[in-house]
């Protein structure tokens, strides 16, 4: 038996095709079909076919449906495992995970030379579609998700196909092609790019410099944003004839037949493959060593990009393409996007950094020691100051501080709703609740050891609890603790989408989804690094890892989307429609030493100059100038004085719960 959903639902039964007419039951037969050899709960189904509202009936219904999808398809199709249900097929049996074996034997050979093969697989792959994804079934919510998950595949892919064609000095045959693809994404810059290198490529440079042009000027008037430095580079070598972009410029015979050849159809001859092979090896060479360093690559996400600037914020759209770049404050821990700007709280100046991408400009206002979570409510952008044990409140239309209430030591997370703003205090374990109106902090309750940070639902206040690996749920107004959540270890970033909750785990590497009705993890997702911010928005969780990446995830399948590689030491990330901000820590290389030259009339009160002696009559030790630890004292007064600190390290490392390790 075998399913079609690249396109209209279909299925071919040993005896021929199979109808379901039933718009539930197809979307419920799609719905296992993402996801063969897989056990979908019940609670998930009903969710997928009637959303946040479901009949009181829904639970019979799904039964029914199952019932009666298996007297179709026969029994044994569809199983029944706790706690739900399991499509009991080989996912080669759905046409969609054909696809995605298909694409990846493409990668594959590509990586390994064979451009020839590469090529070719990816015509058969793409040669599997019908037309959109689950076509007609797209009207169901979490069909339009998996629609456009399997859609992106599929542009991902043609891409990756056209960039084989221009390497192999087909630019002539992309042309049209390309021009239909920016049409339909006009905001995608490696296309634009793509197009830009074939029509060069064509002999028409004049063209190729228009499209550059058409962009700028579209993405300057929606977006505010300007081209990246790669579309930069294309358009300078494009303007300077640069004889790297020469060298692929001839047509050559295909080496495969047309994408239209069914793929059972397709025969080649031995010595016609050995013939295509031998006249394309020279160009393919050349080409891939000097378009890859120009343009090849630049629209995946697997991709390495060059590090970015550090201490910024620069957007990243859905795609993987990076935009306009803005300075903000040093060392950027947290980041919000609400009042049509985005805000950066910078830790090591004690500043927040509030960017206007319509209008170009940063302006920054100063907050207090060690600047932390970000939230809006009431009107006001809320501060919390790790430093100093207070929360601030900044009139977002004045840039300035308009008010401070004093909280717990180590305020660290923050999230507002309505006229209230819950503060997670680290060093106390405790969480308070302001009232923005007053200015007064209503209540303070203990959690427990390390609360890192706070996120709000309609229904409850989550806390993640660094110190014990746990999320704890507190009632709408964070009165008193309803349940804690084993999730991994420490939990240091959470995300709330529709009635799931996203926590980041970084000593694990993972993401954890929790299911806020039953207050269980149904979900693990491993992130390929130390996660440390997360975000949602535009119907996708966003996440940034200390290594470097930022990931965008279906939070409905637990699914990776894309991961584009950003470089650099990518820290917080904000949500904003389909787009993500990233706020991005100075890098290692920003940190330089200097010259320190101690000049006294007379040495005898302090005996010597060794720096790890101290400068008695001066009050200060030399070591504070002349060395960096990984951690430090603050020397400030008040109970935060004895606080230990981040220098070189990112953070202070938390000892374990015996208190022997770190």
């Amino acid at each position: 038996m075998e399913f079609r959903i690249l396109g209209p639902l279909e299925i071919d039964g040993p005896v021929g095709p199979i109808s379901i007419p039933a718009a539930k039951k197809r979307a419920l037969l799609a719905a296992l079909l993402l996801h063969p050899r897989e056990v979908l709960s019940r609670e998930r189904l009903i969710d997928e076919l009637w959303g946040e509202a479901p009949p009181p009936t829904a639970v019979k219904a799904l039964q029914t449906y199952v019932s009666e999808l298996r007297t179709v398809l026969g029994d044994g199709t569809i199983v029944t495992r706790p706690p739900g249900y399991e499509i009991a097929v080989d996912p080669t049996a759905v046409d969609a995970g054909r696809f995605v074996a298909s694409v990846q034997r493409a990668r594959e050979r590509a990586e390994a030379g064979d451009t020839v093969g590469a090529l070719d697989g990816y015509e058969q792959a793409l040669a599997i579609w019908r037309g959109p994804a689950l076509v007609d079934v797209v009207l169901e919510s979490f069909a339009r998700n998996e629609a456009e998950s399997l859609d992106q595949l599929r542009l991902e892919a043609t891409t990756e196909r056209i960039d084989l064609e221009l390497a192999l000095g087909r630019h002539r045959a992309v042309v049209g092609e390309l021009k239909t693809l920016v049409a339909q994404h006009p905001l995608r810059e490696g296309l634009c790019g793509q197009l830009m290198l074939a029509l060069y490529g064509s002999g028409r440079q004049s063209e190729a410099l228009e499209v550059f042009r058409e962009l700028r000027d579209r993405l300057d008037r929606e977006l505010g944003l300007a081209p990246g430095r790669k579309l930069h580079e294309l358009q300078r070598a494009i303007l300077n004839r640069d004889s790297a972009l020469e060298v692929a410029t001839r047509e050559l015979p295909r080496a495969s037949p047309p994408a239209s050849d069914a793929p059972h159809a397709r025969a080649h001859s031995p010595r016609r493959r050995l013939l295509s092979a031998r006249r394309v090896a020279a160009v393919a060479v050349a080409a891939a060593a000097a378009l890859a360093a120009l343009w090849l690559g630049f629209d995946r996400g697997s991709v390495a990009r060059s590090a970015v600037t550090s201490n910024s914020a620069l957007v990243v759209d859905s795609h993987g393409d990076v935009g306009t770049e803005f300075h903000v404050g040093a060392a950027p821990a947290h980041a919000l996007w609400s009042g049509a700007y985005l805000w950066t709280s910078n830790e090591r100046d004690g500043t927040v950094s509030r960017v206007d991408a319509a209008n170009r400009t940063v302006a920054t206002v100063a907050v207090g020691r060690s600047p932390e979570g970000l939230a809006y409510a009431d009107r006001q952008l809320w501060v919390a100051n790790g430093g100093d044990g207070t929360i601030v409140a900044i009139d977002p239309t004045a840039d300035k501080v308009v008010r401070t209430v004093h909280v717990g030591n180590g305020p660290l997370g923050l999230a507002g709703r309505g006229s209230r703003v819950w503060v997670a205090n680290s060093v106390d374990g405790t969480l308070s609740t302001v009232d923005t109106r007053s200015g007064t902090v209503v209540r303070t309750i203990p959690l427990g050891p390390v609360p890192t940070s706070v996120a709000v639902s309609n229904d409850a206040v989550w806390v993640a609890l660094a110190g014990s690996g746990e999320v704890a749920k507190l009632d709408r107004d964070g009165r008193r603790l309803l349940q804690t959540v084993n999730v991994g270890n420490d939990p240091s970033a959470l995300a709330v989408v529709g009635s799931r909750v996203w926590v980041a785990n970084t000593e694990d590497r993972t993401l954890s989804r929790i299911d806020s009705a039953g207050g269980v993890v149904d979900a693990t997702l491993q992130v390929g690094g130390p996660p440390v911010g997360l975000a949602a928005g535009g119907g996708a969780l966003w996440a940034t890892t200390a290594n470097g990446r930022l990931l965008r995830i279906d939070p409905r399948s637990a699914r990776t989307l894309r991961a584009t590689f950003l470089g650099g030491r990518p820290a917080a990330v904000a949500a904003v429609g389909q787009s993500a901000w990233v706020a991005m820590l100075a890098t290692p290389s920003a940190h330089r030493g200097g010259t320190l030259r101690l000049e006294t009339d007379d040495l005898s009160d302090c005996g010597c100059v060794d720096p790890l002696e101290p400068v008695t009559q001066t009050g200060w030790e030399v070591t504070d100038l002349l060395y960096d630890g990984l951690i430090a004292y603050r020397r400030v007064g008040g109970p935060a004085g004895a606080a230990l600190v981040a220098d070189l390290a990112q953070r202070v490392p938390r000892p374990s719960a015996d208190g022997r390790t770190y």
